[in-house]
């Protein structure tokens, strides 16, 4: 890997931890889980939870990108590093809590027909799902929902004591309507809308009880995002082999995508004598480490290029969509146990007749 390859790797690192994303600041929902754009106030009243939790939220209402760019586009957080958290564990498909088995979504969301009674949702939308190509891609990795609301119910059934606060970062993405009453535990109608339509956005749904410490469940949604088929979530690279990079641009438009990590690339290992070498040396071509689509679709090819494959693929449009995939060896297929054939017994000779 070149110095500008290692030195986008650790800013990808820094990344994941947490980097701010750009636009205006959430505003903090009141007790009855409504978003109150009108509030000047930081956090609900009274709320010991939601002041920790909104710490780091800035009460101004515009603020500056931040974070690391890739291929010209920042990787958008939806606002994950502004808030204070307890440690969380992964519910499943994206959501996150710091305790999965206090939170129950009872109904299957609405559109997003993969995901049953118990499963926490993705909230996926795209301005172009009807073309999403299924027939060539197979499935995308995620359940995607057209560009119109979505529908789920959510229970509590912790401890802690009521209301639950409902919070939405980057509320210019999105807005939620019907969430948690100050005195119930069920909300049976939490309706969010997406609200852009020529450019991509992300953010995370959180709600939480009033006091801290509080039982917390965080949902993400995004809008317009580049979707990835499963094939290519991760992707799977098999020693010395390739492997299908599959994504669909929702705003339609093409894709760039660049290789961040170590023992893989957009281009098959040169077959002559002597590998890759530093430019001007003489050996050979270079890996390609970007690759792009003409179109909404990219169908590419990842190669192994030596050494275990290991790291990311950033994919972006020049209108904000961006997405991440990771890269890792392929799991081997179990080899079939043999079955074990018994032999038939062996027919007895009969016996001879006396006398004879």
């Amino acid at each position: 890997m070149d110095g500008r390859s290692f030195a986008i790797g650790l800013g990808l690192a820094a990344l994941l931890a947490g980097c701010s994303s750009g636009g205006p600041a959430a505003v903090p929902a009141s007790p009855t889980g409504q978003a109150n754009q009108a509030s000047s106030s930081l956090y609900p009243a009274g709320s010991s939870a939601a002041k920790h939790i909104l710490a780091s939220v800035s009460s101004s209402s515009l603020r500056r990108p931040q974070g690391v760019s890739y291929g010209g586009h920042p990787y958008d957080d939806g606002g994950w590093s502004q808030l204070v958290l307890p440690v969380l564990q992964s519910c499943g498909n994206g959501a996150y809590s710091n305790n999965c088995a206090n939170w129950v979504l009872p109904t299957t969301i609405n559109r997003l027909g993969a995901l049953g009674p118990g499963a926490p949702p993705v909230l996926d939308f795209c301005s172009a799902a009807a073309t999403y190509p299924q027939a060539a891609f197979g499935n995308s990795a995620t359940a995607i929902s057209p560009l119109a609301p979505a529908t789920f119910s959510l229970t509590y059934t912790g401890t802690q004591p009521l209301p639950i606060v409902t919070w939405v970062t980057a509320p210019w993405v999105a807005s939620l309507t019907g969430s948690f009453t100050p005195t119930s535990a069920t909300a049976s109608n939490i309706t969010i809308t997406p609200l852009l339509t020529t450019t991509a956005g992300r953010g995370w749904l959180l709600f939480f009880t009033w006091s801290w410490p509080a039982d917390i469940f965080i949902v993400p949604y995004q809008v317009n995002e580049i979707q990835l088929a499963a094939s290519s979530s991760p992707v799977g690279l098999p020693s010395g082999g390739s492997a299908p990079l599959d994504a669909f641009d929702c705003l339609q438009r093409g894709i760039g995508a660049f290789a961040i990590g170590t023992g893989f690339a957009f281009s098959p290992p040169p077959s002559s004598p002597g590998g890759w070498g530093p430019p001007g040396w003489g050996w050979g071509p270079q890996p390609s480490l970007t690759t792009s689509s003409s179109g909404p679709e990219m169908q590419a090819t990842v190669y192994a290029t030596g050494g275990p494959p290991l790291g990311w693929i950033f994919l972006g449009d020049d209108r904000g969509a961006t997405t991440l995939t990771t890269v890792a060896p392929a799991t081997p297929s179990p080899a079939p146990t043999p079955t074990a054939t018994a032999s038939p017994a062996p027919t007895p000779s009969p016996s001879p007749t006396p006398g004879r």
